[in-house]
């Protein structure tokens, strides 16, 4: 079901796997539960200045001091991985707060926020705290109460944009647009069969690296988007051989008078280790 709200201007930002020494920290680092103290890494307070800049120079940009909407597109903690060496801690609570302090001055310059549901393998079964989050930001309800959902069918002005976490992966660069594409032309069978409004953007996240399809239609444009992520390369992402290297930002869409809905994204590709 469409949400109702009435925005012209959305950001976008997903996966931010708060509570990993690979992911965005605050500055000042976070308390542990057992009394000590994190502090972030090198790498961490370089995400941080991204951070910082992403929203204190690209949205305001974007944005033109008009009302915006903010989507978080899921994965916000990392959770607890079994056997995985690179969580700060597997404390949930500890975890969510993190979250909490990097996305709550961002949603309190918002008109509206929603709050898209992960993988569950982070975020817990149900995505509990997906649920926990979206709830203490106060993202926008969904038509069963619930404050973070897996679908949100979001009116962008008079564009109808599909928004969903999950998209489909590769370790390959030459297949980088294969599921997007897929995935766009999926939402026009699908749309047709059933007599339903096609969506002029499908955004979808998980993969971590940005990538954007635009192709001519009855819009004017279609779009299939996947942002970027706020986690370096994990363990588990060297090891199934994913070359890329680490992107982070994140993706704006805007509905104008004369263009209709168009789109930017501001990405910031981190190098790899100097060689020796």
């Amino acid at each position: 079901m469409t949400d109702k709200a009435s925005i012209h201007q959305v950001v976008v930002v997903s996966d931010l796997h708060s509570g990993d020494a690979l992911s965005l920290c605050p500055l000042e680092g976070f308390r542990l539960d057992d009394g000590g103290w994190y502090k972030p890494s090198k790498i961490q307070r370089d995400l941080w200045e991204y951070w910082r800049k992403f929203w204190d120079t690209y949205v305001p940009m974007w944005t033109r001091g008009e009302p915006y909407g903010i989507v978080f597109n899921g994965d916000s903690v990392e959770g607890c991985i079994r056997g995985a060496s690179h969580p700060v801690t597997s404390n949930s609570e500890t975890q969510r707060e993190v979250f909490h302090e990097l996305m709550a001055p961002e949603v309190k310059k918002a008109t509206h926020y929603w709050h898209l549901r992960g993988t569950e393998a982070h975020v817990g079964i149900a995505a509990q705290a997906e649920e926990a989050s979206a709830k203490r930001l106060g993202a926008i309800q969904d038509v069963d109460g619930n404050y973070s959902r897996q679908v949100l069918r979001l009116r962008v002005g008079e564009s109808l944009v599909d928004f969903r976490h999950h998209i489909g992966t590769t370790s390959s660069t030459a297949y980088t647009t294969s599921a997007p594409m897929r995935m766009l032309a999926e939402q026009f069978v699908e749309s047709g069969r059933w007599g339903r409004e096609v969506p002029q953007a499908i955004v979808r996240s998980h993969r971590h690296q940005n990538v954007e399809i635009k192709i001519p239609s009855s819009h004017g444009h279609s779009y299939s988007i996947v942002t970027p992520a706020w986690q370096l390369l994990t363990p588990y992402v060297h090891r199934v051989g994913i070359q890329g290297d680490p992107q982070v930002g994140g993706v704006f869409l805007r509905y104008g008078d004369e263009d209709g809905l168009y789109t930017r994204s501001k990405v910031w590709g981190l190098s790899p280790p100097e060689a020796e």
